[in-house]
């Protein structure tokens, strides 16, 4: 009897196609990050073992390392774009990586008026 359910379990999944999905790039995210976040707060739940002498150091470790690996998660996925063009060193023309001046900026004590820092090349001609 369980020979015959086991076989037409086998056959059905054969015959009756399956449409497969694939996992949004979003949720990917967050839980990849989710599970470094399990691996890295297991690792110092260990670590942090012999100080404590408790079992529940480790499932504390793991529970927070899941939570910040989640949102890590949640993080990455809302800066996507910014994360992408620091990490290529891409310039946007409406947002500067490399200066914190801004002209449009009100000044303030520590707000300088234009760069503060020039360079000059001194020629010689012969």
């Amino acid at each position: 009897m369980r020979r015959a359910f086991v076989i037409s379990l086998v056959l059905a999944n054969v015959v009756l196609p399956v449409r497969a999905g694939a996992m949004d790039r979003d949720v990917r995210s967050v839980l990849i990050a989710g599970g470094y976040g399990i691996l890295g707060g297991t690792v110092l739940g260990i670590a942090a073992f012999p100080f404590t002498r408790d079992g529940r150091s480790i499932a504390v470790g793991t529970s927070i390392g899941l939570y910040l690996g989640i949102a890590a998660g949640f993080y990455y996925i809302s800066h996507r774009e910014e994360l992408a063009d620091s990490l290529r060193g891409e310039r946007r023309d409406d947002v500067s990586l490399y200066s914190t001046f801004d002209p449009g900026m009100p000044s303030g004590p520590f707000q300088p008026e234009k760069p503060v820092v020039e360079v000059s090349v001194a020629m010689w001609s012969f």
